[in-house]
Parts: structure tokens; sequence; C-alpha cells
């Protein structure tokens, strides 16, 4: 199953964090860039397969363009990932 959702990745203290305004409770850290956003598709892999097998229904993934940076350095990005 394949899961796309937009995060929002953060940059504060020479690390990076993630966090997933559709998905309570759904974030990740890092400290590179790369990093981030290889943590972002495993916590999103975690967090939707976990729901799923809770017999729980996904939310509707936001648009992004809806969706509102906390500061002006902050990236907004849709992060894919796939359960096996």
């Amino acid at each position: 199953m394949k899961f796309s959702y937009p995060a929002v990745i953060h940059h504060e203290n020479d690390s990076y964090w993630a966090e997933f305004p559709d998905l309570e409770g759904c974030h990740t850290f890092a400290d590179t860039l790369d990093g981030i956003f290889n943590e972002a598709k495993e916590a999103l892999c975690a967090y939707c397969s976990a729901l799923v097998g809770e017999g729980k229904v996904l939310p509707m993934p936001s648009d992004i363009s809806l969706i509102e940076r906390g500061n002006d350095g902050d990236v907004l990005a849709v992060v894919e990932a796939a359960n096996s």
C-alpha cells in the first residue's frame, strides 16, 4: 500500500524535524536534510501501517497549498512511502 502526505520540515539547532499536519503525533528527527526525508518516509509508513492494521480509516491528505509553514525557513514537501 502506498501513502502520500504533506509534511513540514523544520531546521533548528543544526538538526531537522518533520511533522505531518494530517497525522496527529506523526513526526521524526534527523541530523541532515537527506536524513530527514528518509526518516519521514519511515515514520509515515509505520504510522499509516499501524492505523490500517488497527482497522482505522486514514485521513485524506490535505492539499499542500493549504498547509502553513511555521517559519520562513520551513520546507513543505509531499512524502511518499510504501509498506511491503
